[in-house]
């Protein structure tokens, strides 16, 4: 029944089936929540089940997308940057060790006045 089916097996049971099938229910609510309408067909044990669209076809273009030679020239040109971004942070903080061991005469914040911010940023941006 019902407790079944908001179960992990039960929730890929449903997805399966969706999937396979050409007809999409329109809404399956439960008695707890008022209707709601979504792209995605998603249960949830404290709300409603909710279908709009054909699921297998999002699934396809979200596939063809991700396994696409775009998504992997994206995916490589994020990590060169990355690459690069850590090189000038270690070019930075080597200015810091130059001074400390008497070697360099200006840290990384006299040369490169803005460097930490910028660092920072594109640190969270990368991740």
């Amino acid at each position: 029944g019902l407790r079944r089916s908001l179960t992990a097996e039960g929730i890929n049971t449903w997805i399966d089936d969706m999937a396979d099938t050409e007809e999409v229910p329109e809404v399956v609510k439960s008695p707890r929540q008022p209707e709601k309408v979504s792209v995605f067909s998603v249960p949830c044990c404290c709300g409603t089940i909710v279908s709009a669209g054909r699921r297998g076809l999002v699934n396809e273009n979200l596939r063809a997308f991700v396994q696409s030679s775009a998504m992997e020239m994206a995916t490589g040109l994020c990590i060169l940057l990355n690459a690069f971004v850590l090189a000038a942070e270690a070019q930075y903080e080597g200015f810091d060790s130059a001074v400390a061991v008497h070697y360099g005469t200006q840290s990384g914040q006299t040369i490169w006045p803005h460097a930490l911010r910028i660092f920072d940023t594109l640190e969270w941006i990368f991740g």
